[in-house]
Parts: C-alpha cells; sequence; structure tokens
C-alpha cells in the first residue's frame, strides 16, 4: 500500500492512507493526534472542535498571557511581537476569532 503524500509548502510529506480514508469520527481523531507532531510547529495556530479536552502540546489561545519560562520555546518563537505581558514574566499571543464550534489552540 502507498502513502498518500500531503503538501506542505516548498516540502512534501507522506501521511498513511489511514488518514485519508473515510472512518469513524474517534479513529480519525486518534490518528490526527498521532500524526499532529509531525504536522505541527511551535507556535502554529491550530482550530480544534470545541469540547471538554485540547490535546497534549497545545495551549488555549484564550489561555494569554503565558510565563515566559514555563512556556520558552514557545517566547522564542512569538517574543513580545503581540504584547508584552506584563513586561517581565509574561507575554501575549495573537488575537484569533474562532468560527463557532471550534476552539484555537496554539502548539507548544
Amino acid at each position: 500500500m502507498t502513502d498518500s503524500v500531503f503538501y506542505r509548502g516548498r516540502g512534501q510529506r507522506r501521511i498513511p492512507d489511514s488518514l485519508t480514508k473515510t472512518r469513524d469520527d474517534a479513529a480519525f481523531f486518534e490518528d490526527i493526534l498521532s500524526w499532529r507532531s509531525h504536522l505541527t510547529r511551535t507556535g502554529q495556530i491550530i482550530l480544534w472542535p470545541t469540547g471538554p479536552t485540547i490535546p497534549d502540546g497545545t495551549v488555549d489561545l484564550s489561555s494569554f498571557p503565558l510565563s515566559r519560562t514555563k512556556y520558552a520555546a514557545l517566547f522564542s518563537v512569538y517574543g513580545t511581537t503581540f504584547g508584552v505581558g506584563d513586561g517581565s514574566t509574561t507575554f501575549d499571543g495573537p488575537t484569533v476569532t474562532a468560527p463557532t464550534g471550534t476552539t484555537v489552540l496554539v502548539q507548544i
């Protein structure tokens, strides 16, 4: 079985055909979660279906301001581009309005 090609920017990545086939929602999201770390980068904004939990390795955008030390990798990407937070220990993220039924997450 050959894998489908996923085009991303100038490069391309191969993802399993299991992610491109019609499947039940629970199995589909489980597979997406397992591949998310390969498809996202620190600071990338992700729209996620609103629900009781969010994937590991993400933070809800409404959680800003965030600690500069706890989220050092994210701070190294965003810096004070979107606001200085309290000026010394926190920083702000972008302002994004989520479509109805979704939550805006940031990869950390």
